[in-house]
């Protein structure tokens, strides 16, 4: 799965969660915020810009 998280995402993430595990699990999930498809699957597709969009707006306190 690191092959697909750069240095900015992994730091940010661990920012936001503080914990690997945490961060792990909630690339996994489904998020409504993504169309129901789990940030994993948009690494994947290189849509990068899209999951920073994302983290930016937790990192903001909008979880929706």
């Amino acid at each position: 799965m690191s092959n697909y998280l750069d240095h900015e995402i992994e730091s940010r993430l661990i920012a936001i969660f503080k914990d690997q595990m945490l961060y792990l699990k909630w690339l996994s999930l489904p998020l409504k915020a993504l169309n129901g498809l789990s940030p994993l699957q948009i690494l994947e597709s290189e849509n990068k810009d899209k999951l920073i969009e994302i983290i930016t707006k937790i990192e903001h306190g909008d979880f929706s």
